[in-house]
């Protein structure tokens, strides 16, 4: 998509924008992104994420941020636009996309959620 990306920066690092956003979450080892989303504050949500990922591995965050006048439509079509470019190029989506904690797996937390939508019977 051509976006302004930020170096990659440990997640736990404390000097990001406090701005709306999207990012994208990248595990070292394996070395690949497990992650994209979209927030009003990105320091906040960085937060969040360092919290539910402690003691789980290494990783680092990158974003680009988002005009402020960006409605909440446009950013989750961007985040959308995102997540369709990584599983067009690796034929899945990212390893905890649709993950929830306590989970039993990504994908068992994503049939979970299109199943409460009606999506899946």
């Amino acid at each position: 998509m051509g976006l302004p990306w930020s170096p990659w920066t440990p997640l736990g690092e404390r000097s990001l924008s406090n701005s709306a956003a999207v990012y994208r979450i990248r595990s070292t080892s394996p070395d690949e992104v497990i992650y994209i989303g979209q927030t009003v504050k990105l320091n906040q949500r960085r937060r969040s994420h360092a919290d539910a990922l402690a003691n789980t591995g290494s990783f680092l965050i990158s974003h680009t941020l988002l005009a402020p006048a960006c409605s909440l439509a446009e950013m989750l079509e961007v985040e959308n636009d995102l997540i369709g470019a990584f599983y067009q190029s690796m034929g899945r989506s990212p390893l905890r996309q649709f993950a929830t904690a306590g989970s039993a797996s990504p994908r068992a937390a994503h049939e979970r959620d299109r199943r409460s939508a009606g999506i899946l019977t």
